[in-house]
């Protein structure tokens, strides 16, 4: 039997999430490794993003299958070393600490896939399904991951509005 080589990915999108709770540093750690463990693999390499919720230009050099930027160094560095490094699991805590955009989580997805890499989830994870059904599940969390984007752009907006009319 192949060993399994994990690489975890870690991403916070606030202060807050990164100090406590299910989102935070150390659980996410806990988690993944937890993870790892449970599918009979080793964790080779750890990336990772932190407070990109407050960040609107992120430094980032790599591109979709689209020509779009990805901006968030943790994840360009991952993209870039799907190639070089001998993993052959990408571990992260749930879906969305991939991406929020459905577009751009099917980019990153489809990259994974080509280099057959499988991409597995502390939360959520639909476990060894077949291709048809996984394309399903993965769209239908994705789409949830970006439906929750629009609230949160909502949310913000109605507090900006908030503020504004109090001064």
């Amino acid at each position: 039997m192949n060993e399994l080589f994990a690489a975890a990915y870690y991403r916070v999108s606030t202060k807050e999430q990164a100090e406590n709770g299910k989102y935070s540093i150390e659980n996410q750690k806990q988690q993944i490794a937890e993870l790892i463990i449970s599918l009979g693999g080793t964790l080779k390499v750890e990336y990772g993003d932190t407070f990109t919720g407050q960040k609107l230009e992120r430094p980032g050099l790599v591109k979709d299958l689209d020509g779009n930027l990805i901006r968030l160094p943790g994840m360009s560095d991952l993209l870039n070393d799907i190639h070089s490094r001998n993993f052959t699991i990408i571990a992260m805590l749930d879906a969305c600490r991939l991406w929020r955009l459905l577009s751009i989580s099917t980019s990153i997805r489809e990259r994974f896939r080509e280099a057959s890499i499988a991409l597995r989830f502390c939360y959520g994870d639909p476990g060894n399904i077949d291709a048809e059904s996984a394309i399903l599940f993965n769209a239908l969390s994705d789409s949830m991951s970006e439906i929750e984007v629009l609230r949160m752009t909502r949310r913000l907006g109605q507090g900006r509005k908030d503020r504004a009319l109090k001064r």
